[in-house]
């Protein structure tokens, strides 16, 4: 995901999505519960009671997915981004283990503008509303992360959903818009400060304002403690955890039903309703 040429180039990172490799399995019953968290108004955690998970989930707009090394988190990315893409529902994918050599403050540092650029390049219709902002706030790209996120994304992104609205925009709402962040725990250094910065800005003003149908999903390890800091601070936000992945010994077939059960071949799933026609579970076959 390349900068976009009308924006500053200031403070950004060029990201590469993660690539999807065939021997390696991802985790089908978390992105059957993102299809969810994607699309189901009333979706429930199992971790909650139903009454705060319902409350909760039908304006949250984070997605905290906590896995131990193995589980798959960056596979499921992987799957899950050309998916996205294909319905327009991608907005971006960040990762902090990028290889470019930034410690992981320069990096957070660079998540506003990158985010930035990487949804001028989805949504064509919002990228003017986006270079005006750069236009009118020459100095923003150079302030502190959470004035630099409010000018130069969440204000623009706000006057674009404002601007559909005379034109149909109640009776046509946009799909879901999700940024993916990925590798909070793959590289060292990942600070205690790094962190509470991190979910500072995730619980911060800027982040709340925004349309629900800008999305953040985030896959992270349980012990970089993103969620015990997104909770510290009440972020409207939905928590999961992810288990390791069962692997295919030689000449075993394992698979993830819908309901996230693993079975051996020839094994009858318990009944459930089918996955929704959108949701990964009906597009991809057995892992």
């Amino acid at each position: 995901m390349t900068a976009h040429p009308e924006l500053p180039k200031h403070n950004m990172l060029v990201m590469s999505l993660p690539q999807a490799f065939d021997n390696e399995v991802y985790n089908r019953s978390s992105a059957l519960l993102v299809s969810e968290w994607l699309f189901f108004p009333a979706f429930r955690h199992p971790s909650l009671p139903t009454e705060t998970a319902l409350a909760k989930s039908r304006d949250s707009n984070i997605l905290c997915l906590s896995g131990p090394v193995g589980s798959g988190k960056t596979q499921l990315a992987a799957h899950l981004a050309p998916w996205l893409a294909e319905m327009g529902c991608l907005g971006g994918y960040f990762t902090f283990d990028h290889g470019l050599g930034l410690g992981p403050t320069a990096t957070l540092d660079a998540l506003p503008l990158t985010l930035i650029h990487q949804a001028a390049a989805v949504e064509p219709d919002m990228c003017t509303h986006l270079a005006t902002a750069f236009a009118n706030n020459p100095t923003a790209a150079h302030q502190a992360l959470e004035r630099r996120f409010l000018s130069l994304f969440v204000a623009p992104v706000l006057s674009f959903v404002a601007a559909r609205l005379p034109a149909g925009g109640a009776w046509n709402p946009l799909a879901p818009l999700v940024f993916i962040i990925d590798g909070l725990g793959a590289a060292e250094g990942h600070s205690a400060g790094m962190i509470g910065a991190l979910a500072e800005w995730l619980a911060g003003s800027g982040v709340l304002a925004l349309p629900p149908h800008i999305r953040f999903l985030l896959l992270t390890r349980p012990e970089v403690g993103l969620a015990a800091a997104l909770r510290a601070r009440q972020a409207n936000c939905v928590y999961a955890e992810m288990e390791p992945e069962v692997h295919c010994t030689p000449g075993e077939s394992l698979w993830m039903s819908e309901s996230g059960v693993v079975l051996q071949a020839g094994e009858v799933p318990r009944v459930r309703e089918a996955p929704l026609a959108h949701s990964p579970l009906a597009l991809k076959g057995p892992v």
